[in-house]
């Protein structure tokens, strides 16, 4: 009897013990997973990073990128009076595009998604309730010595013998007693019937140790019609503990830890839309003043060609020159009204695919007529290559992407080693049952250890062959690798990709100095060569070169610096740190 009780005693300790393991969710001091898996990187995972509202967590706002400009810009608006045109700053093209661009705000729903499939991870180690209520009848004919004691003992009268404190004879002759009146009774029911209901509730809780840990309590009645009214309670505490395959958290959070990287990776694709955009808005930006600048020269050119047509037709008049002259003039001024005309297309081109980006919140968007404020003016700045990859390494979204997906592909390889072990399992469980005739006494001793079960045991499967769960792990090993040599690549990538944009920085710049030197060298010959065509030491035909010359000098000379800008940003987004240059953040909606 005392080894029966000390057995009971260490299964209760046992179960006690295993709920403590398995229970991470309980009480405000509750251990993290991060603990549990002894782990670093971007696979760690605790519950006290993440809300325990999956609700809020899902439905949270984005990022609001935007919220760092609205301090030192405005929004796109449309003056009151029309055919005026719209002023806009970069900052202000900005903040219109990120406010209001169809295609980031798609990708603001990728964290949203990514969150959603988070919480789906996290359910996997929630606690489940389950409910049954049944009703059932059993019937079977009755056969052989079922026919003969049954089918004349029918009626069920519930009926017992009592035989304490008689004597042998005494309990002899009452049980014979009995079988006379048994075959006496007349052949009633010829089958068997029992009607059943049963009432069973079950809580169980699966823990990232691999302990599964439930509590079931249930009440059952029975009667038929050759058998008493009868009640049976019971309640049951019970532990699975995996000993090999899924045993330990770094097992048993793959899913949870994929699912958070997932999670930071929607919020990477999320930043590099941004960047993107910020890029893209700002080199259409920089196009769009482009644009303007040329119109500008071209209508110069326009202006220089009509000052030679009435040079040449004033000399025309005093005979000191031909009437091809005016001819040749005219015929230029034509060239340059064609090339003005593509200038007005151009700033039309560039208005359009602006007003595409920033999608400003107005009726008639396509309207409306951008004017860009900043100018194209531009200062040298310093870049050293070493510094911009470096910058590059640290901030760009897609690396990050990468290593985070590196990261699944070994918690792949986590789970395809685990699924070559073979199963084996330590149960244990405790409980108790109560008998009676009425529903008090279904339950009456179940808070007693006199009808008290238990049973631990152990146990084992495997696949003999294990041909699937080697592929799995094969593919595994493949597909980490793979994810390894692409962080590698990209690495690659985003040295070349900054080092060729510090290229050309430095050559825009260098241009820069030539072109202007370029522009005061042809204003200065188009000033010597008018002086000489006025006393009849050059011809039409040499003024008519040198404007040219000037004009494209002087388009060469905008193009330089507006490319500068632009190879400006395009560093900046290589380094990825053109959002914070232009104090554009995204940790405040996270």
């Amino acid at each position: 009897m005392q080894y029966w009780q000390t057995a009971r005693n260490g299964i209760a300790a046992l179960l006690v013990a295993g709920m403590a393991v398995g229970c991470v969710h309980g009480g405000a001091a509750r251990p993290t997973l991060d603990a549990l898996a002894d782990d670093d990187g971007p696979q760690a995972f605790s519950y006290d990073n993440v809300d325990d509202n999956d609700a809020d967590e899902t439905n949270a706002d984005p990022p609001r990128p935007e919220q760092a400009l609205e301090e030192r810009a405005e929004i796109l608006t449309v003056p009151g009076v029309p055919d005026e045109p719209a002023p806009l700053t970069r900052d202000g093209a900005l903040l219109t595009a990120l406010s209001n661009n169809r295609n980031l705000e798609i990708a603001r729903f990728g964290p949203r998604v990514a969150a959603a499939f988070e919480s789906e991870a996290r359910a996997a180690f929630d606690p489940d309730l389950m409910a049954t209520l049944s009703y059932g009848r059993s019937r079977s004919q009755l056969g052989g010595a079922q026919r003969f004691t049954f089918g004349r003992a029918g009626g069920g009268s519930g009926q017992s013998m009592s035989f304490e404190g008689q004597e042998p004879e005494e309990i002899l002759r009452q049980i014979g007693g009995a079988a006379i009146e048994v075959l006496q009774q007349p052949q009633q029911d010829d089958f068997l019937e029992t009607r059943n209901s049963d009432g069973e509730v079950r809580v169980s809780n699966y823990f990232p140790t691999g302990t599964t840990v439930f509590l079931t309590g249930g009440m059952s009645r029975s009667i038929g019609n050759f058998t008493a009214e009868e009640f049976e309670g019971t309640w049951t505490v019970g532990v699975t503990q995996a000993l090999l395959e899924g045993f330990g958290p770094n097992v048993n959070l793959v899913n949870l830890r994929q699912a958070r990287n997932r999670r930071a990776q929607s919020r990477l694709i999320f930043r590099e839309a941004v960047l993107g955009l910020t890029a893209q808005v700002e080199r259409a930006y920089w196009d769009l003043v482009l644009a303007r600048e040329l119109l500008t020269i071209r209508e110069f050119g326009v202006e220089l060609a009509d000052e030679q047509v009435r040079r040449n037709m004033d000399l025309v008049e005093v005979g000191l020159a031909i009437e091809s002259a005016v001819l040749s003039a005219r015929a230029e001024r034509s060239t340059r009204e064609a090339e003005l005309s593509d200038a007005r297309a151009d700033l039309e081109a560039q208005t359009l695919f602006l007003l595409q980006l920033l999608n400003p919140d107005e009726r008639e968007t396509w309207n409306i007529e951008l004017l860009p404020v900043d100018p194209p003016e531009v200062t040298e700045i310093e870049v050293d290559p070493e510094e911009s990859e470096a910058l590059a390494h640290a901030l760009r979204p897609e690396l990050e992407a990468d290593r985070l997906e590196l990261a699944n592909r070994d918690l792949d390889l986590v789970s395809a080693r685990n699924s070559l072990l073979p199963r084996l399992d330590l149960t244990a469980r405790y409980g108790r049952t109560s008998l009676g005739d009425s529903f008090a006494g279904g339950r009456r001793y179940l808070d007693s250890s006199r009808y008290d079960n238990y049973r631990v045991g152990l146990e084992f499967s495997m696949p003999i062959v294990n041909r699937a769960e080697r592929a799995q792990r094969l593919r595994a090993q493949y597909e980490r690798d793979s994810a390894r040599v692409a962080v590698a690549e990209r690495r690659d990538d985003l040295a070349r990709e900054v080092r060729q944009a510090a290229v050309e920085v430095r050559n825009q710049w260098f241009r820069i100095q030539a072109t202007e030197d370029a522009v005061a060298g042809r204003e200065e010959e188009l000033r010597v060569e008018e002086d000489r065509y006025s006393v009849g030491r050059s011809t039409n035909l040499d003024v008519l070169q040198v404007q040219r010359l000037l004009i494209e000098a002087r388009v060469d000379a905008v193009q330089a610096r507006v490319n500068y800008l632009k190879a400006l940003t395009d560093l900046y987004a290589a380094e990825g740190a053109l959002l914070a240059r232009r104090g554009i953040s995204l940790e405040a909606g996270y």
